[in-house]
């Protein structure tokens, strides 16, 4: 489960910033300078075209197939921190195994 409260802070420069809990967390534990983070996969998957999301989940795999290969961590854990169901895991690993035949455009 996903928390959806935010925290307030200020920068240097007073400006408000809000961030949700979650991306911080995704930032620690994924780290910054990744490519992708499971936060793509959740806005590719929740702002894809209406009858299009299953296929933004192959996308991703496509795209970021060479990283998650090398990732320290599994494709159940970018499913899980990603917020989007575990049922979708498999078209994760279709999206990767299909990284070897196509390219995204």
């Amino acid at each position: 489960m996903m928390l959806l409260t935010s925290v307030r802070f200020r920068t240097v420069g007073l400006q408000r910033y809000s961030m949700k809990c979650t991306d911080i967390f995704l930032t620690l534990v994924f780290g910054s300078i990744a490519p992708y983070t499971p936060k793509t996969l959740h806005d590719m998957y929740f702002n894809a075209p209406e009858g299009d999301a299953v296929a933004m989940i192959h996308l991703f795999g496509v795209k970021y197939a060479k990283e998650i290969l090398n990732a320290d961590f599994s494709k159940k854990d970018i499913i899980d921190a990603s917020g989007i169901s575990n049922s979708y895991l498999t078209e994760l690993n279709k999206g990767v195994k299909l990284a070897k035949y196509v390219v995204a455009k």
